[in-house]
């Protein structure tokens, strides 16, 4: 399933219902109003057109003109609907019987998604049961129970005894639970903006069950090789992966500088710093890690010698990679320094337009952040800096907003 999902209530796999009684319609999921259309996906044992999945399952959501027998609330009847191929999946666990007296019980675990069918969710595993004494007007119910991991036949915990119709109705009771992966849980695609990686998440087993997801977000990227926690005990981590957020702006942080001792530059293959006509060095590039928020380098605003009041500019070099339309985010942390750096103020520009200006006096690195919306292959640039003053600028990105 390479887009992972496109729900998969729907699964075809339902060929487990081969012990239910012929001749009847069934509803997935009893579902509130306030939520999408519930979307019959197979009736008696065979797959319906929306069970196929992929972009039909779509239509039937998007287009219920053209399927009139699947808008809210209906119940098709296997004749309403041709059948189509069944996709793969893996079955987990079998039900305890199918005898009127037999008992089962669903399933209570984590990573729990919907009962209703949803575009863009990730589904690895499906719970299919039935449900007695808990609608009046389908009684039983059969359900299908969507889940974000595998879950095993020990997390059936769930054995209704409820009363959740009037008297003389008896309690909710389980029957003829089965659980369902799907055959190969191919790698869900990057998000938009991210290679990787900078967000790990990952899901922990204690004794072998899926008991909580974590996402462990950091400011500087990590690799694989820092990856070396894999649990204590009884407790086991899996699904381990990472993602960092793409940067449209190329070293932003500046450590592409020649390594040197307390140096500044004009030269760096990413970045432009300028001057105004008749100003010196009002823009420079600063290697010394004292004075970094991270690594080794960072810019400065305001004349490197002292000789004169101008403010400088720094753009990078080419245009911004960005696509017309499309929201970004720029961040960067700026430092306040010198004799009069009540005084210092600094300007971030889009397409020559300022969008942000900062008069802090005297601060150490704060972080900023300001969104914009592209133009395509836009042009960024800070402005700032009036000696005595200083501004000092680093790790500036741009991001998908």
């Amino acid at each position: 399933m390479s887009r992972f999902a496109k729900l998969f209530c729907l699964v075809s796999l339902v060929a487990t219902t081969s012990g239910r009684p012929k001749g009847r319609t069934y509803r997935w999921c009893s579902s509130p109003d306030d939520v999408p259309p519930t979307v019959v996906t197979v009736v008696d044992g065979d797959v319906t057109a929306a069970g196929q999945g992929g972009d039909a399952l779509l239509d039937v959501l998007r287009d219920t003109e053209s399927h009139p027998d699947l808008d809210a609330g209906s119940v098709v009847t296997k004749r309403d609907i041709s059948l189509k191929k069944r996709d793969t999946y893996e079955q987990v666990f079998a039900s305890t019987g199918t005898r009127p007296n037999d008992r089962d019980a669903s399933i209570q675990g984590t990573a729990y998604l919907t009962c209703v069918l949803t575009e863009g969710l990730v589904v690895a595993f499906v719970n299919l049961f039935y449900e007695f004494n808990s609608d009046a007007a389908h009684n039983p119910q059969i359900k299908c129970a969507a889940y974000g991991d595998v879950h095993p036949a020990a997390e059936k915990t769930n054995f209704g005894g409820q009363q959740l119709l009037p008297p003389p109705a008896g309690k909710s009771y389980i029957q003829q639970s089965v659980g369902y992966a799907s055959g190969s849980l191919a790698d869900p695609p990057v998000p938009d903006g991210y290679d990787l990686p900078i967000l790990q998440y990952l899901a922990t087993l204690v004794s072998g069950n899926p008991t909580t997801y974590t996402c462990a977000m950091y400011y500087v990227p990590a690799d694989a090789l820092t990856a070396t926690n894999t649990g204590q005990g009884n407790l086991q981590v899996t699904y381990s992966r990472g993602y960092r957020r793409i940067t449209y702006l190329p070293d932003g942080s500046f450590e592409s500088c020649v390594d040197c001792d307390s140096c500044w530059t004009l030269v760096n293959p990413n970045c432009l710093p300028t001057s105004p006509p008749g100003g010196d060095f009002d823009a420079e590039l600063f290697y010394r890690p004292a004075w970094a928020h991270t690594g080794h380098s960072f810019a400065i605003l305001g004349s490197g010698f002292g000789s004169d009041a101008f403010a400088g500019t720094l753009t990078p070099k080419a245009p911004l990679n960005t696509v017309a339309g499309k929201q970004y985010l720029i961040t960067f942390f700026q430092q306040s320094m010198g004799l009069d750096s009540q005084d210092a103020v600094a300007e971030a520009q889009w397409n020559g337009a300022t969008v942000l200006t900062i008069n802090p006096g005297f601060q150490a690195y704060t972080y900023y952040e300001i969104k914009v919306t592209a133009a395509g292959n836009d042009a960024l640039a800070f402005h700032g800096g009036s000696f005595p003053a200083y501004d000092f600028l680093d790790d500036i990105y741009v991001f998908l907003a």
